[in-house]
């Protein structure tokens, strides 16, 4: 088992592993038979264990998941995709075996009639506790690349989707500070993997002064720039502006962020610095 550490001399890209997180979407195996399940159980501790041993029992296979389980709440949550396909077990009766486990609470389950399982018990999707989605990188690209089809490939483009990153980063701080306070200030390195968790890419903070208004940030396999190759421009627009809004927030004063270094131009990872404003 390997540790990771968060003190604010560790550094997030090459002392740990990434491995990628799927999103619990879809699943298509016509030749399989899968199945969804929501298992609501106590918030206790062995209540997953106990479920999962029936699962493992039966030789069902899990595909993908989660479980949640909120400190406030008495009851806890485990979603997944399954493949009955080997099972000693119908998934109907797999529900009933949870049932009959005294930690649960209720379970749903769903069986695709043409091996097309799309989870559809789950709205909305929460981020820290508030409303979110999720995009494709392609479909931001998308969108970016519009906005470059509209304005032209210029200075209008940049500003734009620097200011649209802008106002998301200061959103993004706002709702930091109110949920944790100071514990920001405290923890930047840390905090700066919510990126990484968020599949933007992975960020990490090279050096800081709140006190002077300044930042390096380094990024590698970032979003925004994975579609281009070998451009010409710097392409981190709308992280860079995401940036500056993020740390004019947290400082409580406008900043400005310059990219010296882009993926997008070949280069092997996009660098950040944070300034106070030259005018």
């Amino acid at each position: 088992m390997q540790e990771i550490a968060t003190g604010v001399n560790s550094s997030l890209h090459g002392s740990v592993e990434h491995v990628p997180k799927d999103v619990l979407a879809f699943e298509f195996s016509p030749e399989r038979r899968l199945a969804h399940f929501v298992v609501t159980m106590k918030n206790v501790p062995g209540a997953l264990e106990f479920s999962a041993a029936i699962a493992t029992k039966h030789k069902v296979n899990i595909l993908s998941g989660f479980h949640h389980a909120p400190s406030a709440s008495n009851n806890a949550f485990w979603s997944f995709f399954a493949d009955f396909t080997n099972a000693a077990i119908s998934p109907g009766d797999l529900a009933k075996e949870f049932e009959f486990l005294p930690s649960t609470v209720d379970v749903h389950f769903k069986v695709p009639k043409k091996g097309l399982l799309i989870d559809s018990y789950h709205f909305p999707l929460r981020w820290g506790g508030q409303r979110a989605i999720v995009m494709r990188t392609e479909t931001l690209a998308s969108i970016f690349s519009r906005i470059i089809g509209v304005f032209g490939d210029g200075a209008a483009a940049r500003v734009v989707m620097y200011q649209m990153g802008e106002a998301a980063g200061r959103e993004m701080m706002r709702d930091l500070l109110a949920q944790i306070g100071d514990v920001v200030r405290d923890e930047l390195r840390s905090i700066m993997g919510l990126y990484s968790s968020n599949g933007w890419g992975i960020f990490d903070l090279v050096s800081v002064d709140l006190s002077q208004r300044k930042a390096e940030i380094r990024v590698h396999d970032s979003f925004e720039c994975v579609h281009y190759k070998k451009s010409a421009l710097p392409r981190s627009n709308f992280i860079r502006g995401h940036i500056a809004g993020w740390f004019s927030e947290l400082v409580g004063s406008r900043v400005e962020v310059v990219e010296e270094y882009c993926e997008a131009k070949s280069d092997p990872f996009c660098y950040f610095v944070v300034e106070p404003p030259t005018l």
